[in-house]
């Protein structure tokens, strides 16, 4: 029994993988996004494709976490019950006067 979800065609993967590639460049453009994450600390514990895959995730998260425009926190085992329990979300806040603008969305899948 596997809970693992049917894989994609090549074509889906190279289209997510090229997202992603997009995603990340726009961290170190010219003008990059200011991005502030916050990862469960199950997402850095979790062992998924071996020790080798995660100390290379781990070791992408600590040069990201270096760059100025980026903020990136680890919310603990230890801080019990919280509000992102369910599922994740993405909070986007948009360059305008207005302190007040932005959006919550689920994170659609």
């Amino acid at each position: 029994m596997s809970t693992a979800p049917e894989p994609d065609s090549d074509v889906e993967v190279d289209s997510q993988v090229q997202v992603r590639v997009n995603r990340q460049a726009r961290l170190t453009e010219k003008n990059p996004l200011n991005v502030w994450l916050v990862l469960n600390e199950a997402v850095i514990r979790r062992t998924v494709g071996g020790p080798n895959v995660m100390r290379e995730q781990v070791e992408h998260l600590i040069k990201v976490a270096q760059l100025r425009n980026v903020t990136l926190q680890v919310l603990p085992f230890t801080s019990g019950e919280h509000s992102a329990m369910h599922g994740s979300f993405n909070l986007l806040k948009f360059p305008t006067e207005d302190a007040r603008s932005g959006a919550i969305s689920p994170d659609a899948r």
